[in-house]
């Protein structure tokens, strides 16, 4: 595992934690979940397919995908407010996906 390692002007070397990269899904895993959703024609079905799709093309996180409101879609983009560290930030978005959340939302 790679590791950092500092030195501090005539201090010995000191090793610094090794880094860790993040877990992820591969994706065909991600395409299965959301094909799944897809098929789903239970209550949730739609909702949990429209999700999968916001998370998987913006990169928003769940919260953010779950305090999302009509208002904070606008043409090409999603403005979330007070995201992490409370800070308001942009997200571009395609049309096809900015039409299916305003379908949904509706």
């Amino acid at each position: 595992m790679p590791c950092f390692i500092s030195s501090n002007m005539g201090r010995p070397f000191v090793v610094i934690s090794p880094l860790k990269l993040p877990k992820y899904l591969e994706q065909s895993v991600i395409e299965q979940m959301i094909d799944k959703a897809n098929h789903d024609n239970g209550k949730h079905g739609r909702r949990n397919h429209l999700v999968l799709i916001t998370l998987y093309q913006t990169g928003m996180r769940v919260s953010e995908v779950s305090n999302l409101h009509k208002k904070d879609i606008k043409d090409d983009m999603i403005l979330i407010r007070g995201g992490k560290g409370g800070r308001d930030r942009i997200i571009p978005v395609k049309t096809e996906l900015r039409n299916l959340l305003l379908v949904y939302s509706d």
